[in-house]
């Protein structure tokens, strides 16, 4: 007889393995875990996922603020596809932005990254992002800064009043994700508006967006808010750039290698300021499992050699065989017959048996 404990692992073994085959080929990462803004700006929180051989779709992805464990936004994202290297693009997607976020949010499915717009003091936190059918999740802590406090330039300076900040000069993205060329801008004691401003491409020399600005409201601290604005975004980065009036930031989609370099934010007119920002774009990291000699090799090998369709038939013909042995482990276990799963206890019957018989 075969005691149902016994034949427990056979159960366990086969719950294990529809655990391990929900993550199948998923990968989910951050490329920062630690963020900077500043107040009345608008930030990027980064995020990437991969599916490599299992389908994920549709997906639940939602935003959760971990100081009042709130969730900011929650989307469904399906209808997806897949490139060479399992990045999702072409989604389409339903979004329930936080009634206390709306207007301030963008979530992009492509990548589950999170756009933050006009930051607060209070929006310094840690924010988590989960994506619920594959049962996994990441934190991004964001510290919001004051705005800085402007200098007064000399006489010879012919920009009294006008503040043209970059917080960071050199940014680093991944192919198929998005960045935000973080930019800020302030007009403290001269009218400013209407403003012209113009991102280039300098490697080679090219226009991607010319913008005017217009009737903005000032904050006390001189950040514009509630502007208008006509924007032309030219033919090379059609559907893929977006400025933000408020602080002059460009947002860049579906990153591609040939968008590393330099890039300059000018604003004409009075002003005539620029600043530079380099951009680095790296290839989608490459995902490693441990091999049996303790060394990697790359996750999505198998998966880019075998269909996915095979890989999937194989996996649900080893849980139809498991669960077949159980279920006969159990009916003989129950009938008081020995039980084909106890190999040892079956070895040691057969043998007494021979030895009986000799």
């Amino acid at each position: 007889m075969c005691p149902g404990r016994r034949c427990w692992g056979l159960g366990s073994l086969l719950l294990l393995l529809l655990l391990l085959g929900q993550n199948l080929g998923f990968l989910l990462e951050i490329p920062q875990d630690a963020v900077t803004g500043t107040v009345g700006q608008s930030v990027l929180l980064p995020v990437s996922y991969r599916c490599n051989s299992t389908p994920c779709f549709p997906l639940s992805i939602r935003w959760i603020f971990g100081h009042t464990s709130q969730v900011i936004i929650a989307c469904t994202v399906h209808n997806c596809s897949l490139d060479d290297g399992g990045a999702p693009k072409n989604c389409s997607t339903t979004c329930f932005p936080h009634p206390a976020h709306w207007g301030r949010v963008v979530l992009f499915p492509e990548n589950a990254s999170l756009l933050l717009r006009d930051l607060w003091l209070s929006d310094s936190g840690v924010y988590t992002v989960s994506l619920q059918h594959q049962r996994q999740s990441r934190n991004i802590t964001l510290t919001v800064l004051e705005q800085p406090v402007p200098t007064d330039p000399t006489s010879k300076g012919r920009n009294l009043g006008f503040l043209l900040e970059i917080p960071q000069d050199a940014v680093t993205g991944t192919v198929g994700q998005s960045v935000l060329l973080p930019v800020s801008y302030r007009c403290n004691s001269t009218p400013c508006f209407p403003v012209a401003i113009q991102w280039l491409f300098s490697h080679p020399i090219e226009r991607i967006i010319a913008c005017t600005v217009q009737n903005c409201s000032l904050g006390d601290g001189g950040a514009p808010k509630n502007c208008s604005t006509n924007c032309y975004s030219y033919r090379t980065h059609w559907g893929r750039v977006e400025l933000f009036p408020e602080n002059a930031s460009l947002l860049l989609r579906d990153l591609r290698l040939s968008d590393s370099g330099v890039y300059t934010v000018s604003f004409l007119q009075n002003q005539r300021q620029i600043r530079h920002i380099t951009l680095t774009v790296l290839e989608q990291p490459v995902p490693t499992e441990p091999t049996r000699e303790g060394t990697s090799q790359p996750a999505g090998r198998i998966a880019t050699r075998i269909p996915c369709c095979i890989l999937r038939g194989c996996y649900c013909f080893i849980l139809l065989l498991l669960q077949l042995l159980f279920h006969l482990c159990w009916l003989r276990g129950s009938r008081g017959e020995a039980c084909g799963c106890c190999w040892g206890e079956g070895s040691q019957r057969a043998g007494a048996a021979r030895a009986g018989a000799q």
